[in-house]
């Protein structure tokens, strides 16, 4: 059983659903706590996506390009408050008026210290609980090591230069090792530069930093993540080829999936809010009023609709993107070349919605 301390993970990681309205400084409630970190992108229509932390909002980096931070798509009023955040009006990004909207927000402590532990000066905003920490530094272009003040070894990890129009995002993964690096706006494979992590992985304290300039140049930002039982595991699985895809354990019901292939292939984004489900007929859904009870009830642990990290695409419902979310896991459900090829490993990275068995001895079901 996976019983976890962190009985409620909607208190720490939430993705939350709302429509724009195209209202200027639309302020957005409901996440329960103030993010340190903040992913959004719009549903309904070929957007950015927009990705802000602790300490440069509300300057934003697009997950789907390389450039540099820059701002428009989130308010300079309470951008980062205790119940969510707020948007502009007038920005296709964040607040296209009706269009849906996916946001995923995690918790930090609420503002950022300093961490003198690696070589390297670094700014942590880092919640101990849920072993998550949004980290800021100056790269130096040399091999060093920054603190990431979780307390224990990290398995994950998206880092970018903030202040460059042309670097990329890159993906630690502890399944591929300090040797290996992923870059989230790319649909390329592994990449074995050992100079993203100078060839090894991040311990307890600090985190690795080789001389590439994508991980060790200039303005950095990293949301680092260390596995907890009933909250947050990284793993990876091999495709069957087939619609009787892998049984992948998480230890919990999945709120969000991020999945890539090791080989060529999108980044895959699912999430477990009521419109990315199917009914129990099979008909698409398109309402998610997240308040109403019944709505929930009503939807299977079908997830249909999927994002892609590395594009602007909107949502796809497409039936080759089928996945269920399970109590305990998840189970691939299509015989998807971009994420259940035959004998390919794929790399993932999942947070709860309910821990599988939780300290108050409460079980999670699927829907």
């Amino acid at each position: 059983m996976a019983y976890t301390t962190v009985n409620k993970p909607r208190d720490y990681f939430n993705n939350m659903m709302y429509n724009g309205n195209n209202v200027d400084d639309n302020q957005i409630n409901g996440v329960g706590f103030k993010p340190a970190t903040l992913w959004i992108k719009d549903l309904d229509r070929g957007s950015n996506h927009v990705f802000t932390t602790t300490g440069i909002e509300p300057a934003i980096l697009e997950t789907q390009g390389s450039g540099a931070q820059q701002t428009g798509p989130l308010s300079s009023t309470n951008t980062l408050h205790s119940d969510g955040f707020t948007v502009t009006g007038n920005n296709n990004d964040t607040n296209y008026n009706t269009d849906r909207f996916i946001s995923f927000s995690w918790r930090g402590a609420g503002s950022a210290s300093t961490n003198n532990d690696g070589t390297i000066t670094s700014n942590v905003d880092v919640n101990t609980t849920s072993k998550c920490s949004t980290i800021q530094w100056t790269g130096s272009g040399a091999n060093g090591t920054i603190g990431h003040g979780l307390g224990v070894t990290p398995s994950f990890a998206i880092m970018k230069c903030a202040s460059n129009s042309s670097r990329d995002w890159v993906v630690y993964h502890a399944h591929l090792g300090g040797s290996i690096g992923l870059r989230l706006n790319l649909d390329s494979g592994e990449n074995s530069a050992g100079t993203y992590f100078n060839d090894t992985s991040p311990n307890n304290s600090v985190f690795y930093l080789g001389s590439n300039a994508n991980t060790n140049s200039g303005s950095m930002i990293m949301l680092c993540q260390a596995d907890v039982p009933g909250y947050f595991r990284a793993g990876k699985y091999e495709g069957t080829g087939n619609n009787n895809g892998p049984f992948v354990y998480t230890g919990f019901k999945p709120a969000f999936v991020l999945a890539k292939m090791n080989s060529t292939g999108g980044w895959f984004m699912w999430s477990s809010d009521p419109s990315n489900a199917d009914s129990p007929d099979g008909t698409p859904t398109s309402g998610y009023d997240d308040s109403s009870t019944v709505n929930q009830q009503n939807y299977s642990n079908v997830m249909k609709n999927r994002t892609l990290a590395n594009t602007q695409a909107g949502n796809d419902v497409s039936n080759d993107n089928r996945i269920d979310f399970l109590s305990n896991g998840f189970k691939i459900r299509d015989n998807s070349s971009s994420y259940n090829q035959g004998n390919v490993p794929t790399l993932w990275a999942a947070w709860a919605q309910f821990p599988l068995v939780g300290t108050n001895n409460v079980i999670a079901t699927a829907r």
